[in-house]
């Protein structure tokens, strides 16, 4: 099966969209896990966490999720009316 070149541009433009989103994940990742180490971990002079800072960087790294997932959700919805309301507006001219 032969593909015709414009099937080619979208994959390509689909692989290129699914690394930046990958990327994305990876950074909010790195972000909150330093947001949250610094948050839970007070002394580094030892080489290994203690169990309550470990469980401080989980719950914190969970919360900080479930709080992004919320402020995301929020976000679109909000988004939507005015998205709407720009689209009233262009075919009211």
């Amino acid at each position: 099966m032969i593909l015709r070149e414009e099937s080619y541009i979208e994959i390509n433009i689909m692989q290129f969209e699914l690394k930046q989103e990958a990327f994305k994940v990876e950074a909010v990742s790195t972000n909150v896990h330093n947001l949250c180490f610094d948050a839970c971990v007070k002394d580094v002079k030892d080489k290994d966490l203690k169990m309550d800072e470990v469980k401080c960087v989980e719950r914190c790294s969970i919360k900080y999720l479930q709080t992004h997932r919320i402020l995301q959700n929020a976000l679109q919805k909000s988004n939507t009316p005015l998205k709407e309301s720009a689209k009233d507006k262009k075919k009211r001219k």
